[in-house]
């Protein structure tokens, strides 16, 4: 069963900087786990990698070394096009939004000049109305007039007759 201990107690305890702690947990060196704040290593892994250590020739952990540098390296390389990429996929998307901000634009304007032509098609409607309802009015009073007259003319004239007594 794993002792784990803190980065703090490993430092003080076995006289190793904190960098080197930190550099063997992430090549897999010694386990280790983070918790919410901090580093904490398997004081036994620790203790078999520094044995290890004693007896390993510097130039193989120098290779060692070099070898997660370059895989460092690799994997900045990889980020650097993944951001490229996305910072032209966010350049392609600027454009689409501005592009579909002016058809907004557009749309909008379209729309306001349909109301205000719809408005202005209303009143002239509205207008025609009132003025066939007015026409109407005016016929229909003449109508009534011819009627009344139609009327009139055929009722017996006193006058005719008298004068043709």
């Amino acid at each position: 069963m794993p002792k784990w201990i803190s980065i703090d107690r490993a430092i003080h305890k076995y006289e190793v900087k904190e960098e080197d702690l930190c550099l063997w947990a992430e090549t897999k060196a010694i386990t280790a786990s983070f918790t919410e704040t901090t580093l904490i290593i398997d004081e036994e892994s620790l203790q078999k990698f520094l044995r290890w250590h004693e007896t390993f020739r510097t130039e193989d952990y120098i290779y060692t070394l070099e070898q997660l540098c370059n895989n460092q390296a690799e994997i900045c390389k990889l980020y650097l096009e993944v951001i490229e990429l996305q910072k032209q996929d966010l350049q392609h998307k600027t454009k689409t939004i501005e592009l579909l901000k002016k058809q907004q634009a557009a749309i909008i304007e379209q729309y306001k000049l349909s109301q205000e032509t719809i408005k202005k098609n209303d009143r002239d409607t509205l207008q025609s109305r009132k003025r066939v309802a007015g026409e109407a009015m005016v016929i229909d009073q003449q109508v009534e007039t011819i009627n009344q007259r139609k009327k009139t003319d055929l009722k017996p004239n006193k006058i005719n007759r008298d004068q043709k007594l």
